[in-house]
């Protein structure tokens, strides 16, 4: 009884969601936080239901993004043939998770959610400065190399006008005489 007590406790306290399926699809454990990342009651994410119905709850809800039928499809498939399944879901409000499916070798599989919009975002944010810097270190050089021709310009132009000052001096002189 303690054992049990703890593994609840344990599996109700993982930063992941955690649901784990029968051969026939049906819900055999789910944890807390799987409920809470899709805003399940316990009524409805509750042992025993199908996957299709904890899908169609969870449709209701606004936590079901994609097509039931055809992730469904896809899904079974996959762990029918004893392939394990990731993939990454964005819900509605923004939030993105990381589903992993693994099937078991008895039947079944256990499937985990993970929260992945932080890591996600900072990602994001790294690409969004490294860009920025791509930018900046562009807009600088080209600032450079238009200095530097500019520099040029001006340097040919003060020793023309010098050679001109000088071709001046000495017309002035030539028609003085």
């Amino acid at each position: 009884l303690r054992l049990c007590c703890n593994l609840t406790a344990a599996f109700d306290h993982m930063s992941q969601g955690l649901g784990m399926f029968d051969d026939s699809a049906r819900l055999i454990l789910v944890n807390e936080r799987y409920r809470e990342m899709y805003g399940l009651t316990p009524e409805q994410g509750q042992p025993g239901c199908t996957l299709r119905d904890l899908f169609l709850a969870r449709k209701s809800i606004g936590t079901m993004p994609l097509d039931i039928d055809q992730y469904l499809s896809e899904a079974m498939k996959q762990l029918k043939a004893g392939n394990a399944t990731d993939r990454v879901m964005t819900m509605a409000d923004g939030r993105v998770y990381a589903i992993s499916n693994r099937p078991l070798a008895r039947g079944g599989w256990v499937s985990t959610h993970q929260d992945i919009t932080d890591q996600k975002r900072q990602a994001q944010e790294r690409d969004r400065m490294a860009a920025e810097e791509k930018r900046r270190s562009g807009i600088d050089a080209a600032i450079a190399g238009f200095r530097q021709r500019i520099e040029r310009m001006i340097e040919t132009v003060s020793h023309n006008a010098g050679s001109m000052r000088t071709t001046a001096a000495t017309l002035l002189k030539s028609s003085n005489t």
